[in-house]
């Protein structure tokens, strides 16, 4: 890459907490000396489903990187990165779950599943 150059990181949020999903959103806004981030978000596992299969049968560009919550109305955390990890073209798409759960068994079943990293998102 060209000194200068900025390269485009696709990334998939799938949050269903709005304050959450707006800190990420800030967080991701800032750009860096040579990246920039294209964020598609999704609310719900239903929907995070819906974007990544339909994007891979349409042939439109697949995320980067996939921050996924745990615990998602519809279709769970552990669902998702199950079925993304059995598909052949998703499942070298990074995945990083980004919980609330403190519960080793999540933390364990996730990595069991090959998530690339557990995030706690606690609140004070």
């Amino acid at each position: 890459m060209a000194m200068g150059t900025r390269r485009t990181t696709r990334l998939l949020v799938v949050e269903d907490d709005p304050g959450y999903m707006y800190l990420i959103k800030r967080a991701f806004a800032v750009r860096g000396d040579r990246a920039v981030w294209e964020l598609t978000t999704a609310t719900d596992g239903e929907q995070c489903v819906q974007i990544l299969f339909e994007e891979e049968k349409e042939g439109a560009p697949l995320p980067d990187l996939v921050l996924l919550d745990w615990n998602l109305p519809k279709v769970s955390g552990s669902e998702i990165l199950r079925r993304m990890k059995q598909h052949l073209k998703l499942r070298r798409i990074p995945i990083l779950i980004f919980s609330s759960s403190v519960s080793e068994d999540d933390i364990q079943s996730a990595y069991d599943d090959h998530a690339n990293g557990f995030i706690l998102n606690q609140r004070t």
